[in-house]
């Protein structure tokens, strides 16, 4: 569950203080491809809500990161078809 809370806590920063560096690139990407969290059931539905509410938001942060955002939709609706 440490490991779940991290990721989460870390995605949160890269979402919300993104500055579009290639090194910002390279962690928001290694983080998107740990989700969605698998140990931690509460901390996914969060994480999970945030991400979905900044998609429909908009938020360019998280945009810019079409391809690994579009495979961690995909993993997140694989899990929900279990």
């Amino acid at each position: 569950m440490l490991i779940d809370n991290s990721v989460s806590t870390y995605m949160k920063i890269a979402m919300f203080q993104f500055d579009g560096a290639t090194d910002s690139n390279d962690i928001a990407i290694d983080l998107i491809s740990k989700l969605p969290l698998k140990d931690d059931v509460e901390e996914a539905r969060a994480i999970n809500l945030i991400i979905f509410e900044q998609i429909l938001a908009n938020n360019s942060q998280l945009l810019a990161l079409e391809g690994p955002l579009k495979e961690y939709l995909q993993r997140v609706k694989s899990t929900m078809d279990e």
